[in-house]
């Protein structure tokens, strides 16, 4: 499953940081989604890809705005 979702990770780590998220590395947001999405899927006990497709994008995505915040607290706040 990580596999398969790795280019999803990559897309929503481009967005986060092309939306004026100066200060943040491309590799750092990559990393902290990669992350997120291994949890997810040892987390995530449903058949459906559908299912995990959808709540891997919320937590990787959750995990890259954290690490703004706690990077760069005055900008994301």
């Amino acid at each position: 499953r990580v596999r398969r979702f790795m280019p999803m990770v990559r897309r929503l780590a481009w967005h986060v940081h092309g939306s004026g998220r100066a200060g943040i590395e491309l590799d750092d947001l990559i990393q902290a989604g990669l992350v997120a999405l291994t949890e997810a899927a040892q987390r995530h006990a449903g058949p459906g890809e559908d299912g995990f497709a959808a709540y891997a994008k919320i937590r990787v995505r959750g995990a890259m705005f954290d690490l703004v915040r706690k990077q760069l607290p005055d900008i994301a706040a």
